[in-house]
Order: C-alpha cells, then sequence, then structure tokens
C-alpha cells in the first residue's frame, strides 16, 4: 500500500488548513495511508476522516520558538527514515522549511500551496520551492501563475487541484421564514455570499455568474 505524510503547523482553522485536510482525505478515499503531522492544538484533528492517523508534532508553535523547530524537525526526521513514504506534503511556510529539512531527499516533498498570499521571492524561497521541494499542488491558476513567474519554479512541477467541495454542505435550507424579512418570496432560490470584500475573493466573479443565473432563473 502506498503511504503519505501531510505535515502542517496551523493552529487556526484557514483555507490552507482545509486544503491539506481535502487533500489527506481525498488520499485516503483513494486507498492510500495517510498520517497527518500537527500540533495537537490544530483544528485539524477533529475534522480528519476516520482512516487518516493524527500524529502530534511535539513543538506546539514551531513558527515562533526555535526549540519547538528543531523539535518538530528531529521528529519528523525520524518518521520519514523510519515510515518510507512514498510523498511527503507539507502546508502553510513553516512546514514547508520543516518537511523540506526532515526529507533531506529520502522521500519526494509536494508542497500544498492553498494560500491566497503573494509568495516572496526572495533567494531563500526560490531555493527551498526550486532545489528542495518535488513539485507543488496549486489551488488556484492565480498561485500557479505567482510559483512560476515569481519564484521560476517550472511548469511542469506545477499541478492545479481545486479545493474539493462536498456537496452535502449546500443542500437547500427546509426553513425559508428567516428570508421573509428581506422580501424574498417563499421558494425562491437564493444564493448566499459569505466572505470579506477583498479582491483576492473574486467578488465580480459571482456578480459576472448572477447575469447569467438571472437570465434563465429571473426569480432568484
Amino acid at each position: 500500500m502506498r503511504s503519505a505524510l501531510v505535515v502542517t503547523d496551523s493552529l487556526v482553522w484557514t483555507a490552507e488548513t482545509e486544503y491539506a485536510v481535502a487533500v489527506a482525505g481525498a488520499e485516503a478515499a483513494m486507498g492510500i495511508s495517510v498520517k497527518f503531522a500537527a500540533p495537537a492544538r490544530s483544528p485539524a484533528a477533529a475534522r480528519l476522516r476516520e482512516d487518516v492517523a493524527f500524529l502530534e508534532l511535539p513543538g506546539p508553535s514551531p513558527s515562533s520558538t526555535v526549540a519547538d523547530f528543531v523539535a518538530d524537525a528531529r521528529f519528523l526526521s525520524g518518521l520519514v527514515q523510519c515510515g518510507s513514504y512514498d510523498v511527503v506534503h507539507s502546508s502553510r511556510p513553516t512546514a514547508h522549511i520543516l518537511a523540506a529539512v526532515a526529507c533531506g531527499g529520502r522521500a519526494p516533498l509536494v508542497h500544498l500551496r492553498g494560500s491566497a498570499s503573494i509568495p516572496s521571492a526572495h533567494p531563500g524561497n526560490r531555493f527551498l520551492y526550486g532545489r528542495m521541494t518535488s513539485a507543488v499542488v496549486a489551488s488556484s491558476s492565480r498561485i500557479e501563475g505567482w510559483l512560476v513567474e515569481r519564484l521560476g519554479v517550472p511548469p511542469g512541477r506545477v499541478h492545479r487541484l481545486h479545493a474539493p467541495i462536498e456537496e452535502s454542505w449546500f443542500e437547500p435550507a427546509r426553513d425559508a421564514e428567516p428570508l421573509s424579512g428581506l422580501g424574498i418570496a417563499a421558494g425562491a432560490p437564493v444564493v448566499l455570499n459569505v466572505a470579506r470584500l477583498s479582491p483576492v475573493k473574486g467578488h465580480e466573479h459571482l456578480l459576472d455568474a448572477m447575469a447569467s443565473v438571472i437570465s434563465s432563473v429571473p426569480e432568484a
């Protein structure tokens, strides 16, 4: 059986954490043996599939203290040395460095880039992505472009994988009563967008799409 190790230092639930958990779940569903390493307080622990093993990193804050970083690097190095992983994934910058140090060329490192922030193009980052990382999985075409243009990652080593969506999350609500106060007719299809007003969220795409929706579903 193939095996994978996913590493993150996330202590809060963000799009990056969700992306890492989704990839781990998708690989487990494919029959891959997946272990997920993160700090004890990581919210990822409670959201993993039952068949994904959670491993607690000894250093609770590797991005904040040198001691925690060293402890986590040693722990992960031991895992890689004994685990014979077919692939190691990292999520978030500090975990990327941790995984790169731990792998040391003993296992392919595939970084999961789910952050919408623009990556820094400093030499250290270019070396990390260019020499210590086998491939990068990006959650959008924008991130894919940044990796190629800013960090010089060869296009053939960047693979786009949009974040998986669980269809059951979007089943129509049974109770439409709260919408009556907004002047929305009972039974009318409703689209709700929850996101901060920031260009990176792409609200303009929703507005463009709604023009097409209204043309075919006037009551929306």
